[in-house]
């Protein structure tokens, strides 16, 4: 019995448990599940409340949540850093990130409303569009680590990053569907533009903060600010904005995520990232044509 046990080599559990297709079984089961149930069931509270003091800090506390619970998980369950979500690159890859998630929405929006196909008037509630903020940085967290930190990262592990990319986007495309005013062309521009671009950018800097950032002020921009739906949800802001004209010009009734000028101008940076990724070696080639398995944030 003893020989037997001998016999197998001491990390070949430990080898099951870090292969791609395993890690990412138990990270969804043990980090997106309960962080996602997290974010609807708070949420859902807070929002009940209708008390904007309630639902600004509820948003917050549900972000850091999904930060720890994730570090926590890599850490403790995974025994690996968790590179990606590191605090000492959140400030600066964090700002980065938000700058250019705003400079993408702002310039889309600019174009739109030169075609004529975007209403812009003075709207809002600031109170609203504050919670319209932190409920962005929440939404951003949580997808961001599903989508990015969990579900691209593993399927790269696994198939290569050309592979998790197609698969993250039709993913993050098709999870729209849900949404209020969905439709078949605007998860499919969803998937082209926010699902290849934020792939993209986490694929050339290995980091959540940036793609945490990207999400957020792209949201905040189009909600809190222009006061657009967000991926058919109508979301409060500081201005009043309505699509108009043609729904692949405009958008329609899905928003202006569903244009064709946001699918176009999201795809261009898309590829300036994935040419940043190539340029610096971060392309990685499936499991089974690595001799051995590598470091993937």
């Amino acid at each position: 019995m003893n020989a037997t046990v001998d016999s197998v080599p001491p990390t070949m559990f430990r080898r099951v448990l870090d292969f791609p297709l395993t890690c990412l079984v138990l990270e969804i089961a043990l980090v997106a599940v309960p962080l996602l149930f997290a974010r609807d069931l708070g949420w859902t509270l807070a929002v009940r409340t209708h008390d904007a003091l309630v639902q600004i800090p509820a948003a917050i506390a549900i972000a850091v949540l999904g930060c720890v619970w994730y570090a926590g998980y890599a850490r403790i369950v995974a025994r690996r850093r968790a590179k990606d979500i590191e605090t000492a690159a959140a400030p600066r890859s964090m700002a980065a990130g938000t700058a250019l998630g705003c400079a993408l929405q702002g310039t889309i929006a600019l174009l739109l409303f030169a075609a004529g196909a975007l209403q812009v008037s003075v709207g809002g509630a600031v109170l609203a569009a504050l919670v319209a903020v932190a409920s962005a940085l929440m939404s951003s967290v949580i997808e961001e680590i599903v989508l990015r930190g969990i579900v691209f990262r593993n399927l790269e592990a696994l198939l290569g990053s050309w592979a998790a990319l197609a698969l993250s986007a039709a993913l993050f495309g098709a999870l729209h569907l849900g949404n209020a005013h969905a439709t078949i062309a605007g998860a499919l521009a969803i998937a082209l533009s926010g699902g290849v671009l934020l792939a993209a950018i986490y694929m050339a800097t290995r980091s959540l903060w940036w793609v945490i950032g990207v999400h957020w002020g792209w949201n905040l921009t189009e909600g809190a600010v222009l006061g657009v739906r967000v991926s058919g949800i109508d979301t409060p802001g500081l201005l009043h904005s309505v699509p108009i004209g043609p729904a692949w010009l405009s958008g329609g009734e899905f928003g202006i995520e569903a244009s064709v000028v946001t699918t176009l101008v999201c795809l261009i940076v898309a590829f300036w990232f994935v040419l940043r990724a190539r340029r610096e070696g971060r392309v990685v080639g499936p499991w089974w044509q690595r001799a051995t398995h590598p470091a993937i944030a």
